[in-house]
This record gives C-alpha cells, structure tokens and sequence, in this order.
C-alpha cells in the first residue's frame, strides 16, 4: 500500500471568484480529508485569516479585484516563511510566473480544465519540497546550534585548564605536545608556542630522586598501556633553565569516542612548598623527640628516687609499720610503676613520629618475636597464641614487633577467667594485605570501636591495668605504613582487631617511612 499524504492542517485559498473557490475545495478534499479549508474573498479575510495562525498552503488567484497574486505571495512570505504558496493564472505570462518564482512562489497552474486535474499532485509535492525545506533548516540549525555549544565547551574548557592551578600537558598519540596551560608553562619554563609540537619528555624531563633520567616516563607509559598511570609519581622536574623542582606527576590517556588514544594528559603539581613544610616538620619532630628524651630523663630519675626512698624506708621501718601505712606506702609504689610506664608508652608513641627504615621479611617473623617477648606473660595467664600461614610484608621490623606485641597482650589481658586464646591470620584483599589478630576475651561494645584508639582511653581502668597508649601507638604505626586499623566485636564476645599493610609493588628493597608516612 502506498502511504498516505500527511493531513493538511490549514489551507486557505484567496480568491474573489467562487466558483473557482468551490472547485479547489472538491480537488483537494478528496486527497486530504482533514482539510482545514478558509476562505478569503477579500484583503480584510485574507489578514483575518493570516493573523489568526500560520496555513500550510496558500492558493491565490494571480488577478484579483483588490489586488495582484503577487502582493499576496509577499504579504504571506513575510508572515510565514515556511508556507506553501500555489497560484492561479488565466491570462499570466511566462514573465509573470518567473517574478512570482523569484518572490518565493512554490508552484503554478493556469485556470484551465486540464490544469485543475493536476492540483492535488502540485499540492502534494509542493508541501513534500515544504517539508524538506523546514527539514533542511532544522538540520542547519541544530548543526549550528551543536558547533555553537561545542565551540562554547571548548572555550569553556580552554578557560577552565588556563585557570587552575595545577600545570596541565597534553598531547597527541605520538607524545609531542599540542597544549599547556599557563601554570605548566611557569613551572617548566617554557611558553606553549615553543613547546608545542615537541616530544613531552623534552619538556617535562623528569629525575628520580637520586637522579636519573625517569625511562619510560608517566606520559609515555600511560600512551602505550593505554591506561592511566597507577600511581602519582614523586619526581625531580628539571626546567628550562635547569632548576629541579621536586613534583608529584600524574597521566592518563585522551580517548576519542571510537575509544581510540587520542593523546594523554599530564597533571603536574610543584611539591616545593610542601616539601619545604614537611621539611619543617621533620625538624620539628626531631625537636620534639629531643625534648621527649631530655624529659623523660629528668622524669625517670626523680621517680627512681622516690620508689627507692620507699623501698629503704618499708625495709628500715619493718615491723614497725601499720595497716595503713603499709597502704599508703604500697600507693606510692603502685603510683611510681604507673608513672614510669606511662612515660616509656608516651616515648613508645613519640618514636613512632621518627623516620625508619622499611625492609621487606615475613610477617611471621614479627609475630614470633612478640611471642617471645611476652613468653613469660604467656605463661603466668596460660594463653595460647597460634598463627597461621603469613604473608612477606614491607615495614619496619621493630614497629611491626610493637604492633603484634600490643594486641596480642590485650587478648591475653582483658579476660573473665577464661583461658586465653589468641589467633593470628591474614588474607590479600588489594591492595593491601589484612591481618586479624581475634581472641576470647570480655569483647567491645560497637559504641566504644571508635574510642579505644584514644590515648589515653582506658574502658576498665580499675578491673585492668594499663596506660591507654598502647593502642593509640598501634593506630599511629599502621597508619603511618599507609595502612588502617579497625575493630570487629561484641561485649562479652572477643574482639577481632584488623589492620591493612599496602602491598608493595617492589619486594625486597629498603625504603624508608618520614614524618609523613612511606618515603621512596
């Protein structure tokens, strides 16, 4: 079947002449039923009707009593661009169908039987060639409209790189440079016109930290992985004008949307301020360990003083003493041993600020050293700490020893007379490897996870001893290797503690930890 017009919405068909108006409606009801068909007999009907919307189709007499068809044609182009206008001539010349063409006239039909018979095929194609004409338009419009926005988010963008602060390079797939906005071009020396074009390792050369040339760089590593870079690099930028500027650099490919790699990007960011505060603080903290040191010297010799002076005066007065003044003799004991330990955790936790070398071992190793440190704290509470299969580990021995030391003395101390139980295992969850050290023991109320790695923070101070540093100093170790630490546990159920350990890419070489966590 073949498909149908599409309806007329509005016709309106100017002409004085009514048999001719009849004769119009007839041709053309037949081909659109839904013809909206209005009637101007007159220039007043002709206005009324294009003032009260736009026609799809105009049919006009060339000559009418108050007018010309020519008039007509301009006064609806004028008004409706889009409109379709066919005109009727019985004495018309060529010259006159010509002009009318000019003005804008769709098509022509001469007053003639033989003519009329054609009018729904001259309607027809005039309103398809109308269709295709607003079409045409629309496409042109949405193609503009699309550059325009395009043009706008390309400027957009443009500003938006110019403005930050942070240096950006970018380039096409072969790595020579096509864009830098001006914070690239202050940190490398270079103005974008004398760089662009040019391989970006030219212009962004970069150092390790001990000096040598970084092969492959950032930019050409994530260009042939077609990924970008795992990690924000530490390097030396060398400039323009040869000064190193110590800066993190990160890439990432430019994909088209065929998912090709269209260049990659370069975000560079000059590390010379932090470093200089890191710098600062490392001096500071070196400061405030001297400090640590130097006082807990001067606390610790009083305090032997007094417990000494103690010791003597319970010995020469024995037999001589009460009750009571055994008890206050025993608080200023019991006060002197508290003291001291509370000035060994917080030297504990100051040292954990210090810079320390990283070695890679197995973990086990630690464990095993904890274990004979508190052999005889085993023993006395007949506990048993067991450990699976562990994993090889980058960290700082000693540290490492202290965090296993400290948890596996809590699982073994907060008891209700229950044989304590201690387990250590740990699992690869990337990118990190996860110990858990679980016990038997009193557990922790959800409500308290949070708290028990407070210095300080102690949840049953007189039913346990202890100095509320521990834990803390666990918290501060793990999370200056980068790692974290939590807690799992119900009250009167055990308590499993979990910590991360970042899984270095590199085993087996020596690295050390800042003030600020891992170093290169």
């Amino acid at each position: 079947m073949s498909a149908q017009p599409a309806p007329l919405v509005r016709l309106v068909c100017v002409d004085d002449n009514e048999d001719e108006r009849t004769l119009v409606r007839r041709k053309l009801a037949r081909a659109y039923p839904q013809l909206q068909f209005v009637e101007a007999l007159d220039e007043k009907e002709f206005h009324n009707a294009l003032d009260q919307g736009a026609a799809d189709l105009v049919i006009t007499d060339y000559q009418l009593r108050w007018s010309d068809g020519l008039k007509v044609l301009d006064a609806v182009k004028q008004r409706y661009a889009d409109c379709v206008v066919i005109m009727f001539t019985g004495t018309g010349t060529q010259e006159i169908a010509v002009e009318a063409m000019k003005h804008g006239l769709d098509d022509y039909l001469l007053k003639a039987p033989a003519h009329f018979v054609r009018l729904p095929a001259v309607v027809a194609s005039a309103l398809d060639r109308r269709h295709e004409r607003i079409a045409k338009r629309q496409a042109e419009e949405d193609r503009s409209r699309i550059q325009q926005e395009l043009l706008e988010s390309r400027e957009w963008l443009s500003t938006t790189l110019r403005s930050i602060g942070e240096a950006v390079v970018a380039t096409d797939n072969q790595g020579r440079i096509r864009f830098m906005n001006p914070a690239a071009e202050r940190l490398t020396g270079f103005k974008q016109e004398e760089a662009f074009g040019r391989d970006v390792d030219s212009i962004l050369r970069l150092l390790s930290d001990s000096g040598e040339p970084v092969t492959p760089s950032p930019a050409k590593r994530a260009l042939a992985a077609r990924s970008p870079t795992d990690d924000d690099g530490n390097y030396l930028l060398v400039t323009k004008s040869g000064a190193r500027v110590p800066i993190v650099d990160g890439a990432c490919p430019i994909k088209n949307p065929r998912g090709e790699v269209a260049g990659v990007v370069i975000a560079v960011r000059d590390m010379t301020d932090r470093k200089r505060i890191q710098n600062e603080l490392v001096r500071s903290n070196e400061e405030l360990m001297q400090f640590a040191y130097t006082a807990s010297h001067d606390l610790k010799e009083p305090l032997r003083s007094v417990t000494a002076c103690t010791q003597l005066l319970e010995r020469s007065l024995e037999g001589k003493l009460d009750q009571e003044q055994k008890k206050i003799l025993n608080y200023i004991n019991e006060g002197g041993a508290k003291m001291g330990a509370l000035v060994e955790g917080l030297l504990d936790l100051g040292r954990v600020s210090g810079e320390h070398a990283l070695l890679t071992f197995p973990a086990a190793e630690s464990v095993e050293e904890a274990i004979a440190a508190l052999s005889a704290y085993i023993v006395e509470r007949k506990a048993t700490v067991t450990y699976d299969s562990l994993p090889v580990v980058t960290a700082d021995r000693e540290q490492l020893v202290s965090v296993f030391q400290n948890l596996i003395s809590n699982g073994i101390k907060y008891q209700r007379g229950n044989a304590p139980e201690v387990r250590i295992t740990a699992e690869r969850r990337q990118p990190d490897h996860v110990f858990c050290v679980a016990d038997n023991g009193i557990g922790i109320a959800p409500r308290y996870h949070d708290e028990v790695f407070r210095i300080f923070s102690r949840l049953h101070p007189k039913q346990y001893r202890g100095t509320g540093i521990g834990l803390a100093t666990t918290k501060r170790i793990i999370e200056r290797h980068g790692g974290s630490i939590w807690l799992a546990s119900e009250e009167g159920q055990g308590a499993r503690f979990f910590f991360s350990l970042p899984i270095r890419a590199k085993q087996g070489e020596s690295r050390t930890v800042g003030a600020h966590g891992w170093g290169r």
